[in-house]
């Protein structure tokens, strides 16, 4: 239950990617589109709580040539390494509630979404939740010619050595102008503009063992875990804004 928030920011990421029918990481924005952009929305989905992690896949049943006794081996070894990382990641859960990393990141996002140019951000909104309806709703209602929707989501390695955040935005056409030009009735189903910029932190000193790599996180107060997450903000934001810089240019070649 405790990583309850960060499952449901995941699906908000698996909704703006796209991931059931494997779609584009990037969309470039056109420039006809661009230039009958006259105003957007944006929402900011709040940041995680908790810590996200990773955990390393079991092959066991692949070396052995599969079976159901090798799955269930599988499936043990990963219940096991499982708990591990939830018991080894308490003392930084722990410390992640006296740090602000949805201020950390939004102070420093805010700021670019407002100051951009061809965005022309009429207003910034917080969104406690997410999913496709969700999204639907805020397309439906919303007065201007685009809605912008951006999802942040951290988690660790499963060796708990590097910390990654990935920012997630997605702009919709939502005005009857846009609409049109996009050929489409269904905003959420047809973004005009998408792109994800990651970061990492890595952990200095590490070991060899998850128990302690938290505790290196989380040590001096959650001093270094709050530092890690600043540089993190600071990478994120940064990429973010070369990206908007030429959002007509498609990175896919």
């Amino acid at each position: 239950m405790k990583q309850l928030k960060n499952i449901a920011l995941l699906c908000a990421v698996l909704i703006l990617t796209g991931c059931a029918s494997r779609q584009k990481e990037f969309i470039a924005l056109p420039e006809t589109v661009q230039a009958q952009l006259e105003s957007t929305d944006v929402y900011l989905v709040d940041c995680p709580e908790q810590m996200g992690f990773d955990i390393k896949s079991s092959n066991v049943a692949s070396y052995t040539g599969g079976g159901l006794i090798f799955g269930l081996i599988d499936a043990a070894i990963m219940s096991s390494r499982q708990s591990d990382a939830e018991e080894a990641i308490g003392c930084i859960q722990g410390e992640l509630k006296n740090i602000k990393v949805q201020n950390i990141l939004h102070d420093k996002l805010i700021p670019l979404y407002k100051n951009n140019d061809w965005l022309k951000t009429r207003h910034v909104h917080h969104v406690t939740d997410f999913s496709k309806e969700k999204c639907k709703a805020l397309c439906n209602s919303s007065k201007s010619d685009g809605t912008l929707v951006s999802v942040f989501y951290y988690k660790l390695s499963p060796d708990f050595k590097t910390l990654t955040g990935t920012l997630h935005v997605t702009l919709y056409p939502t005005g009857e102008n846009l609409m049109r030009l996009v050929k489409t009735t269904e905003p959420v189903e047809t973004p005009i503009f998408k792109t994800n910029v990651s970061a990492t932190e890595i952990l200095e000193n590490s070991k060899d063992d998850i128990k302690e790599n938290a505790k290196l996180w989380a040590q001096d107060n959650g001093s270094y875990l709050k530092s890690s997450m600043e540089s993190l903000a600071r990478k994120l934001v940064l990429s973010l804004e070369n990206v908007m810089k030429h959002p007509n240019y498609s990175l896919e070649g």
